[in-house]
Parts: C-alpha cells; sequence; structure tokens
C-alpha cells in the first residue's frame, strides 16, 4: 500500500518536480535520505526473491552519491545537481 501512495504522491507531482528543477527549489517533498533508503529496500527484495535490478542498483548509487554529496535533507530531485556537475551545464529556465 505504501508503495502505491508514494507511485501516486509521484505522478500526482511530477509536474510540480519539474518546475522546482527549473526553479532551483530542492525544498524536501521527499528527501534524497529516504528515497535512496526507499530503493535500498527495493534491492534487498530483489535480493531475497532472487531478481536482479541493475538499473536500481544504479539508481541507489545515484542516491548515495548525492546524499555523501550533501543533498539528503534536500528533494530526491537535487539528484539533477550531480548529473549538471558531471556535465558542467545547470538546469534552469532559460
Amino acid at each position: 500500500m505504501r508503495f502505491v501512495l508514494l507511485h501516486y504522491h509521484f505522478l500526482k507531482n511530477a509536474g510540480s518536480t519539474i518546475e522546482n528543477i527549473l526553479d532551483r527549489n530542492f525544498d524536501p517533498l521527499f528527501s534524497t535520505k529516504w528515497m535512496h533508503k526507499d530503493v535500498g529496500m527495493a534491492l534487498d527484495s530483489g535480493r531475497r526473491l532472487g531478481v536482479p535490478l541493475p538499473l536500481t542498483g544504479i539508481t541507489h548509487q545515484m542516491f548515495q552519491a548525492a546524499v555523501s554529496n550533501g543533498h539528503a535533507d534536500e528533494d530526491f530531485c537535487s539528484t539533477i545537481k550531480l548529473l549538471e556537475a558531471w556535465a558542467g551545464i545547470e538546469v534552469k529556465k532559460s
């Protein structure tokens, strides 16, 4: 049930998440540290069930990098900052 509610939250707020990135607003709707934890739980479930989840593993590492770079308490969309730093750009309204 929690997954369904969380999924609904993300779908409902997808537009505002994009707007928040463009506005450089990373106030937490769902923090990076909690997303990191939840993705880790998905990986644990996959291991227990013998289901490979390679992209989930990469996603977990991205959230770990964001947490390690000081974005733990920001919204999970703050992971865009890592991609921006690696690419040498900033996503913003023109």
